[in-house]
């Protein structure tokens, strides 16, 4: 059946009306009636459509995203629209008498758990509202009433308003909580006006030069490649592209999980681009969602947030592994972009909200030596809080503290032992590294023991990685345990019939001889010179595996962190399960980073030295 051929008009909370119902008595007073609407329409948007919308009080440097129109075809044609464009061009729009969109904001919660709690990012982005846009009200839509420590604290900013849970729209059933939230807050917008946010959306500057524009999203994605994300919305009330965006909902499908939340405000911007104004990907979800935006959050110290109104924390997809046992002790003392950038809404009046001095962001190392980071693995002190994850002090002056993930520090700790165990199941150590960073020449020593008999084939002791290759020491089971060394490559042109390819079976070294599972303590470091074209991993101060062929592609590329004892998840999401088959158990100390390739002489001065000394010498430069 075709969609109707008749406006409708659009009442809130009510199904719309219906179509005149087919009477061939009246055929030809119908076609003249469409006709000469349908023609008022197609010149009503053509003039609307050569105008440049200005919503915005003061140029802001990301402000609105390039929009390419799209042309609505002549009145003949309009039926040939796509559903959800025919039923928002069609739908009759009750103007918004508002001048501005209120300094209002909205949250939702409560909609799923009969029993929920706020938890801590929660509060924060209540808090970061509250601080940073001073809004004249928070609403906080609930249907089942949080209860718990943070909701107690951010009772004080909130105006609490019961909604009653939707189950239809038009009659398209509405099971699922998320989508829920999605109606119950476009309601909100329309009857209100103002700010919607998710739960998971902190607030980091003002929303001041947003608010004279009638509707305004951001996109998702560079380029709004996903559409636009309904984590944020700012409208008037009964803003006109709010009005039609709800009408869409007439072809609603709970299957489609992000089409009417997303992607469609998208398509529907470029249809009707005077009535909202897009913003940049940066402006409210960049980092992305993937692999390397969650990571260059929740691990690295590589991005400032300097163009974001506000961060989506993507909770969803950061719950399972990286958000996980996040505290008010890990926020301070965790010292990566997101952390960095959001421990000033726990500090209490007169502390200040300047970034601490292990936040700033490096580009190169500080030092004469090139030595990037020097990170002993020892426990933290006695008036320190043990947490999950756990801060890995740097002592270089580089501040590029790190972090573990489920490892157990030796009890007691002596001198002549590894101290941080890794358990290879769900363990890991990240280490940070500057922004500048890359495999021209680069060095990394670490004193690594394997439990006596280790079998596990595939277990990663050291990962570095760039935006294009990755680089694994990795074991390899024959006879007995050693490790080889495996390159990946991913976004190049692999291709065996172009002579600049490359692949990874050039650039992998195969095992050595030297076994890595006789319960002894060793010493490894991977030195690379992309420039000499060689990879060597020395043992114990001796060459053990070795390249003279290695020039893997986009050398220039920047390093993005140090794994030790698992890899990134490569064939998995970080919201998955952790793969334990790439987990290695051993017990590790004393990591270095030098940015310059090392010769067997300077290894062996490192080997020779020990650890002990090495951290004296640090401390002693520190004081």
């Amino acid at each position: 059946m075709p969609p109707p051929l008749i406006p409708t008009s659009i009442q809130r909370h009510q199904k719309h009306n219906q179509p005149f119902a087919a009477d061939s008595r009246n055929f030809y007073v119908r076609v003249i009636l469409l006709a000469l609407f349908g023609t008022l329409v197609f010149f009503q948007l053509l003039s609307s459509s050569t105008e440049t919308p200005t919503f915005l009080s003061e140029p802001l440097q990301h402000a609105e995203a390039p929009q390419q129109q799209q042309q609505l075809p002549p009145p003949q044609q309009v039926s040939d629209l796509p559903p959800e464009i025919f039923i928002a061009n069609t739908t009759v729009i009750t103007p918004s008498t508002a001048t501005r969109i209120p300094n209002i904001v909205h949250f939702v919660h409560g909609l799923k758990d009969p029993d929920p709690q706020l938890d801590l990012i929660h509060y924060l982005a209540i808090k970061s509202a509250h601080d940073v846009l001073n809004p004249t009200k928070i609403y906080f839509h609930y249907h089942y009433l949080p209860h718990g420590e943070w909701f107690d604290r951010a009772r004080l900013f909130l105006t609490l308003r019961h909604v009653e849970l939707p189950t239809k729209i038009y009659n398209n059933s509405v099971d699922g909580y998320a989508h829920r939230a999605d109606i119950v807050r476009l309601d909100a917008l329309l009857e209100f006006g103002g700010i919607y946010m998710d739960m998971d959306l902190l607030s980091l500057k003002p929303f001041a030069p947003l608010l004279d524009a009638h509707f305004v999203m951001g996109e998702e994605g560079q380029g709004g490649w996903s559409g636009l994300c309904n984590a944020v919305i700012l409208a008037r009330p009964n803003a006109p592209f709010l009005q039609r965006w709800r009408a869409t909902y007439k072809t609603f499908d709970q299957r489609n999980w992000n089409h009417h939340s997303v992607v469609l405000p998208g398509i529907l911007a470029k249809y009707f681009p005077d009535e909202v104004c897009v913003l940049g990907y940066k402006a409210f979800f960049w980092p992305l969602w993937d692999k390397k935006g969650l990571r260059t959050m929740y691990l690295e110290k590589s991005y400032g947030f300097e163009e974001n109104y506000g961060i989506h924390l993507w909770e969803s997809a950061a719950r399972v592994n990286l958000m996980k046992g996040i505290t008010v002790d890990v926020v301070r003392t965790v010292d990566n972009s997101l952390y960095c950038e959001i421990r000033r809404f726990l500090r209490e009046k007169g502390e200040g909200t300047e970034r601490d001095e292990g936040c700033v962001i490096l580009e190169r190392t500080q030092r004469p030596d090139r030595l990037v980071g020097h990170w002993p693995l020892l426990p933290p002190g006695p008036d320190t809080p043990i947490t999950d994850p756990l801060r890995l002090s740097d002592i270089s002056g580089n501040h590029l503290s790190g972090l573990v993930r489920q490892g157990t520090f030796a009890d007691p700790v002596t001198a002549t032992a590894p101290t941080l165990h890794l358990n290879g199941r769900d363990s890991y150590i990240f280490l940070p590294l500057p922004t500048k960073l890359n495999l021209t020449d680069l060095t990394v020593s670490f004193w690594l023991q394997v439990p006596a008999h280790y079998t596990k084939e595939g277990a990663v002791a050291l990962m570095l990685h760039t935006d294009h290759i990755k680089v694994n020491l990795e074991t390899h089971l024959d006879q007995s345990l050693s490790f080889a060394i495996r390159t990946l490559l991913y976004g190049v042109n692999t291709s065996p019939d172009d002579d600049d390819a490359f692949s990874s079976g050039r650039l992998d070294v195969p095992a050595g001889p030297h076994p890595v599972n006789d319960g002894s303590v060793h010493h490894y470091a991977l030195a690379i010179s992309h420039r000499r074209s060689r990879l060597t991993l020395y043992v114990d101060g001796s060459v053990a595996l070795s390249s003279v062929a290695w020039r893997p592609p986009n050398p220039e590329a920047v390093v993005r962190g140090v794994w030790i004892g698992s890899p990134e998840p490569e064939d998995r999401n970080y919201q998955d399960p952790w793969d334990e088959q790439r987990c290695l158990e051993g017990t590790v100390r004393d990591v270095r980073v030098w940015e310059r390739e090392m010769g067997v002489d300077e290894v062996r001065g490192v080997v020779e030295e020990g650890w002990d000394e090495g951290v004296r010498e640090e401390e002693e430069e520190e004081e």
